[in-house]
């Protein structure tokens, strides 16, 4: 039913986690759906054939926040569950030493000294 469900962090002007979902075949229609902090967040079809939904406006004290997201695709419903701080896991257990995967640890390494300097204020 899906090929992949890849995320991202998005820490620009606000913090924003994206998961796409990437359906095996592309004719079918994906559903997803997350409600968090009293707002439900729908995924939209993106022109990849991916679709992807947003959780925006997340604050330093739900950094860690896991945030479930119910995904339908035909007959079969699963959950996908994501926080920020699962995203920054993934990119510390990455074992390439590339310039790139070095400076990805080190934002994300900040990010999460942030989040600890939060929950601990």
């Amino acid at each position: 039913y899906v090929e992949s469900v890849k995320f991202s962090l998005n820490m620009s002007a606000e913090t924003k986690l994206n998961v796409y979902i990437t359906p095996k075949n592309s004719e079918d229609t994906v559903t997803a759906t997350a409600t968090y902090d009293g707002v439900t967040y729908t995924a939209a079809k993106q022109s990849n054939g991916q679709y992807k939904i947003t959780i925006p406006n997340l604050s330093a004290h739900q950094l860690g926040d896991e945030i479930t997201i119910s995904v339908t695709v035909g007959s079969y419903t699963f959950p996908v569950k994501v926080s920020a701080l699962s995203y920054v896991k993934t990119v510390l257990d990455k074992t390439d030493t590339d310039a790139d995967t070095l400076k990805q640890k080190d934002a994300v390494a900040a990010f999460y000294k942030y989040y600890e300097a939060a929950m601990a204020y």
